[in-house]
């Protein structure tokens, strides 16, 4: 039987971020990326014509080395 796919912790602008470290997001066709901290409100994105957007960030690595994945359920 095959495992699912691990899959990577995610946060939507606006939300408070669960950990520390490198998060990226998809944004206007390309990545970007940002430093986040653990509790911070989770940035959104302008647009070049002033629109604030809500973007999904994905972790990236911590910075206390724990894991970037969801935990599986047991």
């Amino acid at each position: 039987m095959n495992s699912p796919e691990p899959v990577r912790i995610t946060g939507i602008s606006g939300e408070t971020c669960p950990h520390t470290g490198r998060w990226s997001a998809f944004i206007d066709g390309s990545l970007q990326y940002a430093q986040l901290q653990q509790e911070q409100i989770m940035p959104e994105w302008t647009d070049k014509n002033g629109k604030v957007h809500q973007v999904r960030w994905t972790l990236l690595e911590r910075d206390d080395g724990g894991s970037v994945y969801v935990p599986k359920e047991q």
